[in-house]
């Protein structure tokens, strides 16, 4: 039998945009349980908390968030790029800040069934639990040790596990927050994973920028799957959104003159992978933890304001097996990327721009087989 894969044209779809702080760089977009969205924009000092409907608050902190997550009662978690963990209490309308020892790059923030906020830090690949204390335990700040370090940007939590993607020694990681253990695969040389996130299966997916592809790795076959993005070329892959079977993403491309930004969704039932089987080791996770202080408290400035009125438009769109892409108008520099309320939102860097997409169910093209 002969397999032919099947390119479409698709025309365009309808999008639409909405503009964020001038001057801000914005990056993550989390999904909260709560059903909202929670925006970082690093350069303003912004978190950005947004209702479905557009309606959103402005908290502007002391520090310059990349990674705001919500916790159970509501608070919000951040990082600064430095020393800074910070807290927003939302019913009083304050923020908190501690400060790990020493110099430090703090970055992507996960937040577990206890409350309890782990944050990567990039440049010597520790990882930090902090504990902010209840009525029965005490403020702690523990430290862990990961063979060959961390060195992730991102964290993301599938209930039982926290998953990291170590850039840096080429490992991906996975924290049994029960069990005390870690399992480590490691990942070949050209490996460079950015945004992560997991299935309902959970399997572990990530943008990879070194190989311009789609990547899961599965934890009980300890085998990697590579889906190389269709633009192929110099394409780069930043963030990733798992959304049942669909996998969407943000990616650019440099070119001479301009800058290409996609937002792409990937079926892997339909598109061709490439299996990697990897080694895998388990064993014990080294810490150390410590009492901390009650932090520095003071009151936060807010804004409330609607994404209204939106910016119409359409994009071009291309479909091939396994895929979907959407392209982007000029300079868009796509990041962040999340689902809610039957729209795709992205973080467009580029243009400081908020862009939602109505987002069909993915039609599959399916391979054509031809029988001799």
């Amino acid at each position: 039998a002969l397999l032919l894969g099947v390119a479409v044209s698709a025309g365009t779809v309808s999008f639409e945009e909405s503009d964020l702080t001038p001057g801000g760089q914005v990056y993550e977009i989390n999904r909260g349980a709560d059903g909202r969205l929670y925006l970082s924009d690093y350069r303003e000092s912004e978190v950005w908390v947004i209702e479905p409907d557009g309606d959103h608050t402005i908290y502007r902190t002391s520090g310059s968030p990349l990674d705001a997550k919500p916790d159970s009662k509501g608070d919000i978690w951040w990082t600064d790029g430095a020393t800074t963990i910070g807290r927003i209490n939302v019913a009083a309308g304050t923020q908190t800040t501690w400060q790990v020892p020493e110099d430090r790059n703090l970055r992507g923030v996960a937040i577990d069934g206890e409350d309890r906020v782990w944050a990567t830090e990039e440049a010597t690949g520790a990882l930090y639990r902090f504990d902010p204390g209840t009525a029965v335990r005490a403020t702690e700040l523990c430290t862990y040790t990961l063979h060959g370090g961390a060195h992730s940007t991102y964290i993301v939590r599938d209930g039982r596990h926290l998953w990291l993607a170590n850039w840096f020694n080429k490992y991906a990681h996975r924290l049994d927050l029960e069990g005390g253990k870690v399992t480590r695969w490691k990942l070949p040389d050209s490996v460079w994973p950015a945004g992560l996130d997991v299935d309902g299966e959970v399997n572990l997916w990530w943008a990879d920028k070194g190989l311009g592809a789609l990547v899961q790795l599965d934890p009980d076959a300890s085998q990697m799957t590579k889906y190389a993005l269709p633009q192929g070329g110099a394409t780069d892959p930043q963030m990733i959104d798992v959304r049942g079977s669909q996998v969407w993403y943000s990616a650019v491309e440099e070119g001479e003159a301009v800058i290409t930004g996609t937002v792409g969704v990937l079926d892997p039932a339909s598109a061709t992978g490439v299996v990697t089987n990897l080694p895998s080791t388990t064993g014990n996770i080294d810490s150390e933890c410590n009492p901390w202080g009650s932090g520095t408290t003071e009151e936060i400035t807010t804004e409330m304001g609607s994404l209204e009125p939106w910016s119409q438009g359409s994009l071009e769109t291309t479909v091939l097996t396994g895929w979907t892409v959407y392209y982007l108008p000029d300079q868009a520099s796509p990041y962040g990327i999340a689902y809610l309320q039957d729209y795709q939102w992205v973080a467009d860097q580029g243009r400081q721009k908020l862009v939602r997409i109505s987002a069909p169910e993915y039609r599959v093209f399916l391979p054509l087989v031809m029988s001799e």
